[in-house]
């Protein structure tokens, strides 16, 4: 270590992330993690993700933990995709990441027939240090840069996103044979007019509803899934590159699936017409969608109808002209009319039961035929959209309370409540905009959405609603339960889309388990404890936790790469544009703006503000000049000029408007 350092604790170990600036920090990997923040000097032996013991040497002017890298016990990285350029010594290839700063170095020979700017993926020879850059050998040239597939490849390289199938996995697809004959052991929906409703343009169907009032009063919901078990065994090949996988990674013009595409698009798949193996939760439910009993069972059934979210939609807005046209069959505008009856139900059950409600706007990217943004829409959310969400959740909470109630080890999909922390920070926020959250240091999700009633009506309730999302853990898989903060559920479980996540492939494979097990119990066999012993150990079944945790985590930072290359390549063409926006984002470094009609965020850098030092006030969320007391806060109305666009950053800089002045220095009239 260098002796101009002052050490101030031990040595601690995490895993370096780098920062779009050229910094980075290293979190901890101890029971409470806590960010090390590392200088670009320090940065420049390291790659994103490798696992190093830093040693604290004090504290940054913003106050950061300030780390020195003592050794680096582990590189995440053996290849690295970027772009290569030549020069004297042979060549470059810049890491096209915007967490690297990094350049590999090539030589000549390896070089030769590859051209400026091409993306290509290069082998670690030799890691950075202080002194020189990595270098390394190419191995595959991916093609040109400036296309949305190629970024989908690099995102799939950079996040080490399983996309092969292996020798193993190919050789039992081959096995697979399409035959639903044997259905002895099984219930025959075939004559229940079941419905999947999905996305257009999607292909890989999951589950399908139906939906009927029981003659002596309430309500029959019938929720099949995709019965991906019966094809997907425990220990097969499928079954480990699946786990591995952890879910499928949908790009905006392409999809990474969990499963082969013999799976998830056709055998498992609830295609219309087709018999197909489900899984069923048949669920009884009051005249107030009071949830009375249900139960599991195994089941075929041929879909009655492939339907979309707007044609649903549009059916219910619409009855009278659509059924006395006779444009859509009886017994499914009957069966869609119980669906909506029975949402209004279950929304009302949910507004009593205090789960969160947020109104966040969401954004559809529509590519052209190279694949580039011709625009960007806000998602409208539809009835059937609700419909759909609120069937699932009645599903997905019987499967937990179900294996809850059997002392049945599975994974749990839990959402915590505030840490004290962000619960703070969250509070000072609130009061300096006038609200107020009740419930001291436990407040319940109905304390949350007395807030979001509070503020329903204001031209600031989109950004209350967004600092209340981030006030919050994120969600994540694990053994313990310890319920779900933003649904109140006290227990709740992932269960209705094994095609594309595994962990509904686990729960559905528990829930089977502990029915054979009731069935055998019951006939007075000792099959109960065999099966006993082959669930997963609680130690093990945390490990599958945290990595489909981070699988999920995986798969949306991948997705969020593509995307906002794609939306920096929209803007590339509006350069020096007017734009209007609101702050969404508040940090030391600058401000984040989301411009109006074009949705896309950019930043204003904090020394692109008018001339002067300005301070963080995090729990305020604000900027202030020391000088000039200026204020920049969350939620501001923002007039800026888009001066910059990085694509190989990722990043949109704005610049704040300003009217010229005439002649004599005065600013025109408004």
């Amino acid at each position: 270590m260098s002796s101009h350092l002052t050490v101030i604790e031990k040595l601690t170990v995490g895993k370096v992330i780098g920062l779009s600036d050229g910094s980075g920090f290293v979190r901890s990997f101890s029971d409470h993690p806590r960010k090390i923040h590392l200088s670009r000097s320090e940065m420049a032996e390291v790659f994103s993700g490798d696992k190093v013991s830093v040693q604290i040497v004090g504290r940054d002017r913003l106050g950061r933990l300030k780390g020195h890298i003592e050794d680096v016990l582990e590189r995440a990285q053996k290849k690295m995709v970027g772009r290569f350029f030549k020069d004297v010594a042979g060549g470059l290839v810049r890491v096209d990441d915007a967490r690297e700063h990094q350049v590999v170095r090539v030589s000549s020979e390896n070089a030769d027939d590859i051209k400026d700017g091409q993306v290509v993926i290069v082998d670690i020879l030799q890691y950075p240090s202080k002194k020189k850059p990595a270098s390394g050998r190419i191995i595959k040239v991916i093609g040109e840069y400036m296309t949305a597939d190629i970024q989908a490849e690099i995102a799939i390289h950079n996040h080490g996103i399983p996309d092969v199938w292996t020798d193993a996995v190919c050789e039992e697809i081959k096995l697979i044979t399409e035959d639903f004959r044997d259905f002895e052991n099984r219930i025959d929906l075939r004559g229940t007019p079941l419905i999947t409703i999905d996305g257009d343009k999607a292909r890989d169907f999951d589950d399908a509803v139906y939906c009927s009032p029981k003659p002596q009063g309430g309500w029959r919901l019938i929720v099949a899934i995709a019965d991906v078990s019966y094809f997907v065994k425990t220990g097969s090949s499928i079954d480990t590159l699946a786990s591995q996988r952890g879910n499928s990674v949908y790009f905006h013009n392409t999809v990474i699936p969990m499963l082969p595409e013999v799976l998830s698009n056709n055998l498992c798949s609830l295609l219309p017409g087709k018999d197909r193996f489900c899984f069923a939760c048949e669920i009884h439910l009051d005249d107030s969608g009071q949830i009375v009993r249900y139960e599991f069972y195994e089941a075929i059934m041929n879909s009655y109808a492939r339907m979309t979210y707007s044609e649903v939609s549009e059916i219910l807005e619409n009855p009278v002209d659509l059924r006395t046209e006779s444009l859509i069959p009886p017994d499914l505008a009957t069966q869609l009319d119980s669906l909506n009856t029975l949402c209004d139900l279950l929304l009302h059950r949910r507004k009593e039961r205090g789960a969160l409600n947020f109104e966040s706007q969401e954004t559809e990217m529509f590519l052209d035929s190279q694949g580039r943004i011709e625009k960007i829409r806000p998602v409208i959310r539809l009835r059937a959209h609700e419909i759909i969400e609120e069937s699932m959740l009645c599903a997905n909470y019987c499967a937990a309370e179900f294996l809850q109630n059997r002392n049945i080890p599975v994974l749990y999909r839990v959402h915590k409540g505030p840490s004290e922390e962000r619960l703070s920070s969250l509070r000072e926020f609130l009061g300096s905009v006038g609200l107020s959250l009740a419930g001291g240091d436990t407040p319940q999700p109905s304390d949350y959405q007395n807030v979001l009633v509070a503020c329903k009506d204001r031209e600031d309730a989109s950004l209350i609603q967004l600092v209340l999302l981030r006030s919050m853990s994120r969600a994540c898989y694990q053994p313990n339960n310890e319920g779900h903060f933003g649904l109140n559920y006290s227990v709740y479980v992932h269960f209705t889309s094994p095609i594309r996540r595994y962990s509904d492939l686990l729960v559905h494979r528990a829930v089977k388990d502990a029915l054979r097990v009731s069935m055998e119990v019951y006939s007075g066999s000792d099959f109960a404890m065999e099966k006993g012993e082959q669930f997963r150990k609680p130690s093990s079944l945390e490990d599958l936790g945290n990595i489909l945790s981070f699988t999920e985590r995986r798969a949306e930072e991948a997705a969020r790469d593509v995307a906002s290359w794609l939306k920096c390549e929209f803007l590339l063409d509006k350069i020096g544009k007017e734009v209007e926006g609101v702050v969404v984002g508040v940090q030391s470094f600058g401000l984040f703006i989301l411009m109006d009609e074009l949705f896309v965020e950019g930043l204003i850098h904090v020394k692109a503000l008018p001339n002067d030092y300005y301070y963080y006030e995090d729990k305020l969320q604000r900027l202030i000049g020391e000088r000039s007391g200026k204020v920049f806060k969350l939620g501001q109305r923002i007039k800026a000029i888009v001066s910059r666009v990085d694509l190989q950053r990722r990043k949109i800089d704005l610049t704040l408007f300003r009217r010229k002045r005439d002649k004599k220095g005065n600013k025109p009239a408004a």
